[in-house]
């Protein structure tokens, strides 16, 4: 208020019969910093993030670049400063956002570490503009996503983050705690009848909060649309008009609050739009030829956007003078219908008090019945539209800026009209529409509350926010009372308007894989379904594996050779035959797509050991492995050892060092002849049958068939995988065989001599 009332000394403005009356100092002060910011916003060598790309940095990566920091500081001062509706919430959250994401980079931080940094930032410096701890965190861990929040290992460090915010500022500022509005009277206890009337304010509050949503967005893409050259719409492909479409830009992708997934250069613009069949008339068409010249520089566009949406928006504040700023300020003032003076404004006989003479549904307070009844449903009406539209025109100029206070300050006016019209329809027709309009309090936070959750799905945070942000009762009550009644109108809200997304970048986190158990039915037998991957050998030495990449030859995953997953669903009695009997029947299969040249090198090979890794034993035979084998003509001991040793070596413990996280149970066996024996392995059956399958006298098969058995928690066999480490059996198995056979060589003479 220090600058007008120095200008008026200055000789600048004038009084109401001068040549430039002071309230005119509204519309000239927005449109002078809208364009001087839009210009300084465009011009910026890096782009503003906006509440989108916070919100997908969140989901994705954790972090957000810092690289922006002082210039949202700046220009969101400076856009809060200028009259324009832009709050300061979302320059809140991104630039403390910005330092959580830096200290996580500096510190080395996983994403899971530095998600929940970037989130007890935002939540601290929220909950310190608030001034309530857990309502500020609660609001920025719910802001990421459309039905509550999901990110729960946050919860903690933002609460106690929020809770030293607090204590900071109120150290600081030395305020006193304690709620911020004062409400119309309410009573000790409610009727029981009101839970019924919640539902109905949660739905009308609904339906105005998608109208509210709508119009800014359709605001604010009309409003980019202003002086689009036309080239920027038919000249793209071939590059003549020399201007890019920035999606990222703060003009392109909605740089202050708003729905900026779709940006302000998203949609349909004026030259792609459908065309009008009657032809404009009047000022309709004088304001079409002027938007429809196009302005080449882009900076030159935004700045001419800034003046002219500035200037319309302080020409609405001149006549409406509630809707100048943000809202947060003159929220007391709608709440009880005017009855409380403006702020910003000068009272009696201050130079400033003549700001306002332009101005409508002001209340006189000389006037007993003025100051008694407030303003009438028709301004209600009007206040509620005129938010709506300053802005949709304030966030189409591109500076950074939230809205957080906007919905409110729509749902209370909306609140307003209803009341005040179920109590005019009750004096026309009755039917008892006077109980919608008894308890004007419970209505105003109802309908506040549920128009609030369309636009930023806070449930949650909004809840908590009205009834902490509660002062007092006219005439006493107490805002408990409320609470339960607030809870229905959010939550009708909240299912209602399921569909509709304000902020396209809210979604639930995609980092949380179930377990397949849990998606089954309790109490139901059987396993569930697994996926069944094949191996496809394409060439000497290389194979493909649909289970991962990091199996295979070595030059990772050739995605075009990948066969698709196939699914099947085990039988719940499978059986250690069963078992052995299908592993038997695989190998032969695979044993049928190995070359000759491949059987040549299993001629070759040996039986070795190596310390502290597997025995790998073999025999001569043809491919099919003689041991653990079922034959019918066993007898049922015989059965019962062989059924003893497989489960033997199911329920070993697992290897360390698997190359896939996924598959945690994981037993080891070839496709060839045997099963691969630990070292280590102390049984006496284990080593008989080492022994048996070394006089077998077989040699081992080469590493390009080796294989492995995936088995479940169940003991069933779930999938057939390479074997762990095949990639460096076959890397070393590309050793010089010269040099191999000179090595045998040379310990052959020794062995001699």
């Amino acid at each position: 208020v220090d600058v007008p009332e120095r200008l008026l000394e200055w000789g600048v403005f004038t009084e109401l019969e001068g040549h430039l009356p002071l309230p005119h100092y509204m519309w000239i002060c927005p449109a002078v910093l809208g364009g001087i910011l839009a210009w300084i916003t465009v011009k910026l060598p890096k782009t503003i993030p906006d509440q989108n790309e916070w919100i997908e940095t969140i989901h994705r990566v954790g972090v957000l670049r810092h690289d922006t920091f002082f210039s949202i500081i700046f220009t969101a001062t400076g856009g809060m400063a200028s009259g324009l509706s832009l709050g300061p919430e979302l320059p809140l959250v991104l630039s403390s956002g910005m330092v959580g994401s830096y200290l996580a980079l500096k510190t080395h931080q996983s994403i899971l570490s530095a998600r929940v940094l970037n989130l007890t930032a935002g939540s601290a410096a929220i909950a310190g503009f608030f001034g309530f701890p857990m309502a500020g965190a609660m609001f920025v861990l719910e802001l990421p996503h459309q039905m509550g929040l999901q990110y729960f290992e946050a919860i903690s460090p933002s609460t106690i983050a929020s809770i030293v915010a607090v204590l900071v500022n109120r150290m600081v500022t030395g305020n006193e705690i304690k709620g911020y509005f004062n409400y119309p009277w309410l009573t000790d206890s409610l009727p029981s009848h009101l839970f019924y009337i919640a539902v109905i304010y949660g739905l009308y509050g609904a339906a105005i909060g998608v109208a509210y949503a709508e119009g800014v967005k359709k605001l604010k893409t009309w409003t980019h649309d202003w002086f689009h050259h036309h080239e920027d719409h038919h000249g793209h492909a071939g590059g003549s008009s020399g201007i890019t479409a920035d999606p990222t830009h703060p003009l392109h992708a909605g740089g202050g609050g708003g729905e900026e997934s779709k940006g302000l250069l998203s949609g349909k613009t004026k030259a792609q739009s459908k065309k009008n069949k009657k032809k404009d008339s009047g000022l309709a068409s004088f304001w079409k030829k002027i938007s429809s010249l196009g302005i080449k520089d882009e900076a030159t566009r935004a700045a001419v956007i800034g003046v002219l949406a500035g200037a319309l928006t302080g020409i609405i504040c001149m006549f409406v003078p509630h809707n100048l700023f943000w809202g947060e300020a003159q929220l007391q003032t709608l709440i009880d219908k005017g009855k409380t003076p403006l702020p910003f404004f000068g009272e009696g006989e201050e130079p400033t008090a003549i700001m306002t003479a332009y101005g409508f549904c002001m209340v006189d307070p000389e006037n007993e019945y003025s100051a008694a009844s407030g303003f009438g449903i028709g301004c209600a009406a009007l206040i509620a539209i005129s938010k709506t539209v300053t802005i949709g025109l304030s966030i189409g100029t591109g500076i950074i800026g939230g809205h957080f206070w906007g919905p409110l300050f729509v749902g209370c006016a909306a609140g307003h009209f209803f009341t005040d019209l179920m109590i005019y329809v009750n004096e026309w027709i009755g039917l008892g529409f006077e109980a919608l309009a008894t308890y004007p309090c419970v209505a105003i936070l109802c309908i506040m509350g549920s128009t609030h959750i369309v636009t930023f799905r806070a449930n949650l945070a909004i809840m908590l926010i009205l009834t902490l942000t509660i002062n007092t009762f006219e005439g006493g009550g107490d805002y408990s009372a409320v609470f339960p009644l607030l809870v229905v109108s959010c939550f009708v809200s909240l299912m209602l308007t399921r569909g509709h997304i304000f902020y396209k970048q809210q979604r639930c986190r995609g980092d949380i894989i179930a377990s397949p158990e849990v998606l089954c039915e309790p109490y139901k037998e059987g396993t569930p379904e697994y996926p069944q991957h094949e191996m496809n050998y394409e060439s000497e030495g290389s194979w493909y594996d649909d289970a991962s990449s990091s199996y295979g030859d070595g030059t990772g995953t050739n995605s075009a050779s990948i066969e698709s997953v196939r699914h099947r669903t085990l039988p719940s009695e499978t059986s250690a035959e069963d078992i052995e009997r299908e592993f038997m029947e695989m190998t032969q299969k695979m044993s049928g797509s190995i070359s000759a040249g491949d059987s040549r090198d299993r001629g070759d090979s040996r039986e070795r050991g190596r310390t502290g890794s597997v025995v790998r034993v073999a025999s001569h035979q043809s491919g099919i492995p003689k041991p653990m084998m079922t034959s019918p003509n066993l007898t049922d001991s015989n059965r019962s050892a062989q059924s003893k040793r497989i489960d033997e070596i199911l329920s070993r413990p697992l290897e360390a060092n698997r190359p896939s996280p996924l598959r945690a149970h994981r037993r080891v066996q070839s496709t060839g002849d045997a099963f691969d024996v630990p070292e280590d392995e102390d049984s006496d059956e284990a080593r008989a049958r080492t022994l048996s399958m070394a006089n077998a006298k077989t040699p081992p098969r080469s590493h390009k068939r080796t294989s492995s058995m995936d088995v479940n928690p169940h003991r069933r066999v779930s999938s057939m995988g390479p074997l762990p480490g095949a990639g460096a059996h076959r890397r070393s198995g590309s050793i010089d065989r010269g040099a191999r056979r000179e090595r045998s060589d040379s310990q052959g003479s020794s062995s001699r001599s």
